[in-house]
């Protein structure tokens, strides 16, 4: 086998490995805003302890979840900011899900080509299309879009001839919203039932509009004659 395949059956089974914990073993109980607020006092005692090591857990959980695709973005903002307060919490999960999301970006790009193409073909050609007409600030307007979900965002730019550069400094941006709101809902956790609260029909749509402003940004721009 190349190392392309060899690669594709890595991310796999990094991807299954993910799914079966979820699934059968405690973390699906874990990664919960129920179980947070039952166990946050004996884990931030934890992380007064030992705070590197928890720290650097909860960051390589982060990357990992991202890389893998997983959709836990909003219990994992929430938990770095209930238990890392607000500043450290939103460093550790932004850079965590920037640098997941570029590993994602790369998988797609030269791992899992012909696989995403032939799973997201429709979505990703709009997606396609956009990068070809409008660059990167069409990628800041899908990351800034809280109902476009991000993994697949990660995956289809791994198909289109954006730069890594490109790419990696518009995710930071375009997470950082998202991950504020998500934090900084952490640090008031006691006022959460589910994720679900965090983002309330208003605050989507307010994301959804500020999504737009990069391309009335760009149809505003004069054009060179």
């Amino acid at each position: 086998m190349d190392r392309r395949t060899v690669g594709a059956i890595i991310f796999a089974a990094v991807i299954a490995g993910v799914l079966a914990a979820w699934l059968f073993s405690p973390l699906r109980d874990w990664l919960t805003v129920e179980q947070l607020k039952q166990s946050r006092a004996s884990l931030v005692q934890l992380i007064e302890a030992r705070p590197l090591s928890c720290a650097t857990g909860f960051f390589l959980l982060c990357v990992v979840a991202t890389a893998a695709c997983f959709p836990a973005a909003p219990v994992l903002g929430v938990t770095g900011g209930a238990l890392f307060g607000f500043w450290p919490g939103l460093a550790i999960v932004l850079i965590a899900s920037s640098i997941g999301s570029t590993i994602a970006f790369f998988d797609a790009r030269y791992l899992l080509r012909g696989w995403v193409k032939r799973r997201f073909a429709r979505r990703i050609e709009a997606i396609d299309r956009g990068i070809a007409a409008h660059g990167g600030l069409y990628l800041l307007t899908l990351r800034l879009n809280p109902i476009i979900p991000y993994w697949l965002v990660n995956l289809a730019m791994g198909l289109t001839v954006i730069r890594l550069r490109t790419y990696a400094a518009l995710t930071v941006a375009g997470l950082l919203p998202s991950i504020f709101i998500y934090v900084n809902a952490g640090t008031q956790l006691a006022t959460i039932e589910r994720p679900g609260d965090i983002l309330s029909p208003q605050l989507i749509a307010t994301l959804v509009l500020l999504s737009l402003f990069p391309l009335v940004a760009l149809a505003r721009r004069p054009r060179a004659s």
